[in-house]
């Protein structure tokens, strides 16, 4: 029995995970989330998943988390500078294309 439990409780964990990888907007509400919680690493890895499949706000947040780092979550989450430049580059792009997108009347 406990295997039973133990296998379903796989199939909804992956069942979850594949619906979230699909959705960037999942994996940012679940960054939100772990960041409210004051679980900054488990927040930015939601954030890190949102931005790769095309969320300019998870970027942005990647970049300020980045940016800030130890001087705003002290040893919860360290800062650096080279992430917080990429991040910053990402959400820029991303925001340009959906601008032009929005221009040319395809958004």
């Amino acid at each position: 029995m406990n295997a039973r439990l133990t296998l379903a409780a796989t199939a909804v964990a992956l069942a979850l995970a594949r619906s979230a990888a699909a959705d960037p907007a999942a994996w940012h509400a679940q960054g939100l989330a772990e960041y409210e919680r004051g679980h900054y690493a488990a927040a930015a890895e939601a954030f890190r998943h949102a931005a790769d499949e095309g969320d300019a706000r998870s970027a942005e947040v990647l970049a300020l988390m980045y940016r800030y780092g130890s001087r705003l979550y002290g040893d919860a989450f360290a800062g650096d500078a080279a992430e917080a430049k990429r991040w910053a580059a990402v959400a820029a792009e991303r925001r340009q294309t959906r601008l032009v997108a929005k221009a040319a009347g395809r958004d």
